[in-house]
């Protein structure tokens, strides 16, 4: 399973498309996290889904666009969300800590311009849960060319999940 993810586009639908356009293969599904709907009317997705949530600045967005999302896709558990509403400018460890409670297997956020994976091992405490299984925290940075035009990529194959961060 091939995963793509954007956020903080703020206009920058070209950006998106090239990685889009470049990629070698169509990927499974590409996220989306805020701050920048209305670039998504301008992608070509090459037929992958595409999942997306609200970000601070989309309050002139459709309001059927989530602020979260917690669903299953090629049997990861993913909890993705902008990151505004958890605070992660003052760190991820609230928005970790409920992805933990909700066993996510992958926890996607955006907000801060700043690209980081991170994957706390099954064993560790996050947020007071014991993680049964491994918890790969990914912030793609931001896709708008004023902010560094950055995303994150996954690959789970085998059960392994490798992510990654690229530059446009």
């Amino acid at each position: 399973m091939d995963l793509l993810i954007f956020s903080d586009s703020h206009g920058n639908a070209d950006a998106m498309q090239r990685v889009i356009d470049r990629s070698v293969s169509r990927p499974d599904a590409i996220f989306f996290l805020g701050d920048g709907l209305r670039d998504l009317a301008w992608l070509d997705t090459r037929g992958a889904p595409l999942y997306a949530v609200r970000g601070n600045c989309d309050f002139f967005s459709a309001e059927d666009i989530p602020t979260e999302l917690d669903i299953r896709l090629g049997g990861l558990r993913i909890f993705a969300a902008h990151g505004h509403l958890y605070s992660v400018k003052s760190g991820a460890q609230a928005m970790a800590a409920h992805a933990a409670r909700l066993g996510a297997d992958l926890m996607l956020f955006g907000h801060t311009h700043e690209a980081m994976t991170q994957t706390f091992p099954a064993g560790d405490k996050c947020g007071g849960v014991t993680l049964g299984a491994p918890l790969c925290i990914i912030n793609p940075g931001s896709i708008g060319i004023s902010y560094g035009a950055t995303f994150a990529t996954v690959t789970v194959r085998s059960g392994q999940l490798v992510a990654s961060i690229g530059e446009v």
